[in-house]
């Protein structure tokens, strides 16, 4: 997963490249690796996670403290982008789970 092409990642771990286009063909390795990548997905979002707190601490506190008018400005604006990003995650969220739910009571 952390190679950049198949044939750097065949290298990395010592086999052939048509081995592993071979292998990534096969329904129970692709799903494997499928399920590998969703649990980094989680595991990096978590970590991101835990750390917006004081990331929007830190902007927060450069756009009301920094003498700099410039980076006070963008640290402004980055306040309002993230926010209206987070409220657009959680507004897609929502909807999900409602259109899930929707999908298990039709079954």
């Amino acid at each position: 997963m952390a190679c950049p092409t198949v044939e750097a990642a065949a290298a990395s771990v010592g086999i052939n490249r048509r081995t592993l286009h071979r292998w990534l063909n096969d329904a129970a390795f692709a799903q494997a690796l499928n399920a590998a990548k969703a649990q980094s997905t989680r595991h990096a979002t978590r970590r991101l996670a835990g750390a917006l707190g004081k990331s929007v601490s830190s902007v927060i506190h450069l756009a009301e403290m920094c003498e700099d008018d410039a980076t006070r400005l963008r640290a402004a604006l980055a306040v309002a982008t993230m926010l209206r990003e987070l409220s657009e995650h959680g507004d897609f969220e929502e909807r999900l789970s409602a259109l899930e739910q929707l999908q298990e009571r039709g079954r």
